[in-house]
């Protein structure tokens, strides 16, 4: 039981019933690190069993950070080690092959094994599995245990509490760490298994083959800094090389951390035999994060971050001609407004002559009923035989326009849905092929410069070089540009990569150029890079670590950790004290009498226990089996009445049976004596009960064949 308030109760959250699980609510007042945030959230712990092994136990806290494809909490184990651990839940869809918010066995099962093979830092540490009940209904539920680490990089934008002249070190320190993960990655080939219904739907070729992955959804909430590293997190997104190779490129992601080469150009890669080159979509997001993080927030701004030009102007620029894959999902659109349209009339007559016949007392055909469920959902209430009266007909006609109204705003709201996704990713095709130009246009414009600031070229050759630079390409984009009144934006990322290369001029140079469709930049770029970097003294990774962990603490994110560890271990208490062995009776004036057959059967301290016979039993499986049952229901109740006994050690002839009983309950552990009768045991078994009931004891408690706990309520 847990204290509540003044109630002890343990109770089933509403949280707690979608996931079936137990849950414990706690009073919180009398934690200190819960006093500064909103304690509502923190009130309730789960306590979950794996159905395979019931020695596996963890806490965990119902406060929770939502995802696409699960749900992050915090977690401790029940016994053993005071580590906090952050755990990702994936309720499993029933029906096979579904793709819902919430991922389906091969979803979990393919990003557990390739974290796995890839050897990367944040991988699954534990994996239980949960069969629970919502309403007596089935439904598994997979929990898999991570590293847990301080906080994401959203929470870290600007570095506030770090001088500019000092951020060089943080940013090159994170780049080494992701650079490591994303080389295990991008190296280890793994072949993708699909659920067999899924597998059913493809060609002998577009089924999985053995390939290398790209994460494809590096984000600043998939990124985590913690006291050791930092690292990548969530690759339930990595996608096969490939599949962009063979113009297969899936919709998924963020497409706000898309390389520019996705949106526009899908020819880059299918004609590109090198694979290598498709890392550097995961290398540009990790260019793009690590820009965000240099610079503050700023909501009216694209992405809500400084770096980005605000969304009104990034409307004015110029829409590139979209890629392949954005084609498909505009027509995808498209032909859903066609049906939408086609839906809504064909389903207004349809719910229009149904109520014509009823208004007139007709009952619908069967066929009319029928497409009045196919459409709307709408069953008849009435019975077969019975006829519409002027009773119920307004009834009848009110349900029916309630159930297509409400089919209607479903459609409409997908609808809805639907453009806001294609705004959204249009807007972001904009902002991205506008930046590789732009890094494009300052690349050629500072090599421009350089040509006319070199001393040894004479009058004539500025003349060619100025010549040169009027007829490119990209003093024509940036005279477009000037026309087109879009000097907003172009002023925006000028001055944002001002910034940026004043606090580190490397990042923005290498990483964010290059890897901007400069030229091909992948993890081993990466790694060398930031290698070099250190060796030559520019940047120290150590003192970047130091940095980011005192940017942390100063930031006060470590509180919601300290505050789930107080609370875990609190309810760690609790479930201890209502799992210990040795439970609880009234006060009697005598010890609970057990009932033997004869005086012969009293225990003995000879070690063949209570129930000691000198042949060996040979009985049938079955036999066995109920044996087995009453052995253990007789066990549960004794055992446990000789513990009541040996609290107290005056009494010779207690201690002497507990002694006997101990011996006994031994030799059953070690399946080293099975010389018991049937019928014996049952009978004993039926007397313990009737003294249990008679003392009014709640629960009996036995260790049972290799140590397992069984419970049996009486």
């Amino acid at each position: 039981m847990v204290q509540t308030g003044k109630e002890t109760t343990t109770t089933d959250t509403v949280t707690g019933a979608s996931l079936g699980l137990k849950h414990l609510v706690l009073e919180t007042k009398n934690i200190p690190a819960l006093q500064k945030l909103d304690q509502a959230k923190w009130k309730s712990v789960s306590l979950i069993t794996d159905t395979k092994d019931k020695n596996k136990q963890y806490l965990l806290t119902n406060h929770q950070h939502k995802g696409s494809f699960g749900k992050m909490r915090y977690a401790m184990a029940l016994k053993g080690s005071n580590d906090l651990m952050a755990v990702k839940v994936f309720r499993l869809s029933k029906k096979p092959g579904a793709k819902t918010a919430v991922s389906n066995e091969y979803d979990f099962k393919f990003e557990k094994e390739i974290m796995e093979k890839a050897g990367v830092a944040a991988r699954f540490t534990d994996v239980i599995e949960t069969a629970v009940d919502k309403k007596n209904n089935p439904k598994r539920t997979l929990f898999g245990f991570l590293p847990l680490m301080d906080c994401d990089f959203a929470k870290l934008r600007g570095l506030p509490d770090i001088p500019d002249e000092e951020k060089k070190h943080v940013i090159n320190y994170i780049l080494s760490e992701i650079a490591r993960d994303l080389e295990k990655l991008h190296t280890v080939r793994y072949k993708r298994v699909l659920h067999p219904h899924e597998e059913k739907q493809l060609g002998p070729r577009d089924k999985p083959k053995e390939d290398s992955f790209i994460h494809f959804d590096i984000k600043p909430s998939n990124a985590m800094a913690g006291k050791d590293r930092a690292a990548l997190i969530d690759y339930g997104m990595a996608q096969e090389m490939g599949k962009f190779l063979e113009a297969k490129q899936p919709l998924g992601g963020t497409p706000e951390y898309y390389h520019p080469a996705l949106f526009y150009d899908q020819d880059k890669f299918t004609n590109d035999s090198d694979r290598e080159w498709i890392s550097t979509i995961d290398v540009y997001a990790v260019a793009l994060m690590c820009a965000e993080l240099l610079s503050k927030e700023e909501n009216k701004n694209f992405n809500g971050s400084n770096f980005w030009p605000a969304k009104k102007d990034i409307a004015k620029l110029p829409s590139p001609k979209l890629s392949r894959w954005l084609k498909e999902k505009k027509e995808q659109m498209e032909n859903y407004l066609r049906y939408v349209d086609k839906w809504v009339k064909d389903t207004k007559k349809v719910c229009d002559d149904a109520m014509t016949k009823i208004e007139k007392l007709e009952t619908p055909s069967k066929d009319e009923q029928q497409q009045l469920s196919d459409k709307i959902g709408f069953r008849w209430p009435l019975p077969e035989k019975e006829p519409v009266t002027n009773a119920v007909k307004d009834n009848l006609k009110q349900l029916i326009n309630e159930a297509f109204t409400g089919k209607k705003k479903e459609h409409e709201d997908r609808v809805k849905d639907y453009k806001r996704n294609l705004e959204r990713i249009v807007m972001c095709a904009k902002i991205h092929y506008f930046l590789a130009n732009f890094m494009k246009y300052r690349y050629e414009l500072l090599k421009y410069k350089k040509k006319l600031k070199d001393p040894k070229g004479n009058r004539t050759d500025k003349k060619e070089v100025n010549r040169e630079w009027k007829s490119s390409e990209w003093n024509a984009w940036f005279v477009t540009m000037k026309k087109q009144k879009k000097l907003v934006c172009v002023r925006k990322l000028a001055d944002s990569i001002k910034t940026l290369k004043n606090i580190d001029p490397g990042f923005v140079d290498k990483v964010l150029s290059f890897s901007a469709n400069m030229k091909r930049f992948d993890h081993t770029e990466l790694s060398e890079y930031v290698k070099d970097r250190g060796k030559s003294g520019k940047v120290d990774l150590q003192k970047g670590k130091k940095l980011l962990n005192e940017q942390i603490k100063k930031l006060g994110i470590g509180k919601e950790h300290e505050a789930a560890r107080e609370l875990l271990l609190k309810a760690r208490e609790e479930v201890e004290k209502k799992q210990r062995p040795v439970i609880s009776v009234p006060k009697v004036t005598s010890p609970p009498r057990i009932i033997t057959s004869s005086k012969k059967d009293l225990p003995s301290q000879s070690g063949g226990g209570l129930l000691h016979d000198k042949r060996r039993l040979e009985q049938s499986r079955k036999e066995k089996k109920d044996f087995h049952e009453a052995l253990s229901g007789y066990l549960c109740g004794v055992y446990n009445l000789a513990m009541f006994y040996q609290r107290r050690p005056s009494n010779a002839k207690l201690e002497k049976l507990h002694a006997a009983l101990w011996d006994w309950y031994r030799n059953m552990r070690d399946k080293k004596e099975y010389t018991h009768k049937k019928a014996f045991a049952k009978e004993l078994y039926d007397d313990v009960l009737k003294q249990a009931k008679k003392d009014k004891v709640k629960k009996i408690l036995s260790y049972v064949d290799k140590d397992n706990l069984i419970f049996a309520e009486l």
